[in-house]
């Protein structure tokens, strides 16, 4: 690493190397936190996620097919789920449209009653990660 930085420093000068190290740290410090934890309520994630279970989720992941995702729903066709952080499973994905189920089809409120969530209906908060 010295090496590549005096080679640097001798063709573009001590002003880019000085930019360069500082650009390093910065961006090191400045790093976000993409992880946070919630607890589960309810039993419509049951076997796989159990009420007053806590669960980490990863903000930086991009949600994918079958993955567990925590989101808002902000239509109000969600009834009393209106703006309440919900945790389900994505199970179809299209055109910026969302589809999720519960693990526990018996007890889950989900896409089954409130359809799927499009655009500005939802807001992925992130995908589980346990």
């Amino acid at each position: 690493m010295k090496k590549w930085l005096k080679y640097i420093g001798i063709f573009v000068g001590g002003y880019l190397v000085a930019t360069i190290v500082i650009g390093i740290g910065s961006a090191v410090y400045e790093k976000p936190n993409n992880f946070y934890q919630i607890t589960v309520k309810g039993d419509s994630m049951l076997p796989t996620l159990r009420s007053g279970q806590s669960i980490q989720i990863d903000t930086s992941t991009n949600p994918k097919i079958n993955d567990i995702i925590s989101f808002r729903c902000k239509s109000l066709k969600c009834g009393i789920e209106y703006q309440k952080s919900l945790t389900k499973r994505l199970s179809k994905s299209e055109n910026n449209c969302f589809f999720f189920l519960g693990d526990n089809l018996k007890e889950s409120f989900d896409s089954r009653d409130f359809g799927w969530l499009c655009g500005d209906e939802i807001e992925i908060e992130g995908v589980v990660v346990k």
